[in-house]
């Protein structure tokens, strides 16, 4: 009997110019579309994963356009690599002083509301202790 391939599909939110898509692409799963603010991120996100590109505040995007976007997969993945330099050992600000803190609560908050079957998001070592 054959097996049924799963349609493992993923929304990347942060997308920035591909680079998490591109891995888990080559890892097998469907990436339907990328979120990202910047309009330079545009071209190469297209050009290399072939997937809708949203030119959004993630603040903006609601959990049920992101659904649209997973309708119909096995899996639904909501990934993301929210810029990490508020949080980085490189640098001294406190989170206060920087409004990209607001990005993680964005995350979660489309995280719930989405609620994909994995969540993955990049991570900091520096965020465990907070």
């Amino acid at each position: 009997m054959p097996s049924r391939k799963l349609d493992i599909a993923a929304v990347d939110v942060f997308c920035g110019a591909a680079g998490l898509s591109l891995g888990l692409q080559a890892s097998g799963i469907r990436i339907a579309a990328g979120i990202d603010l910047d309009p330079a991120c545009r071209y190469p996100f297209e050009q290399n994963i072939g997937a809708a590109f949203l030119e959004r505040d993630v603040a903006k995007v609601r959990p049920k356009e992101i659904g649209e976007y997973l309708e119909g997969a096995s899996v639904r993945v909501l990934a993301g690599c929210a810029p990490c330099q508020p949080f980085s050992g490189y640098t001294t600000k406190r989170h206060e002083d920087d409004d990209r803190w607001e990005l993680l609560l964005e995350f979660l908050r489309l995280a719930k509301g989405v609620r994909p079957d994995v969540v993955t998001l990049e991570n900091v070592s520096r965020l465990a202790n907070l």
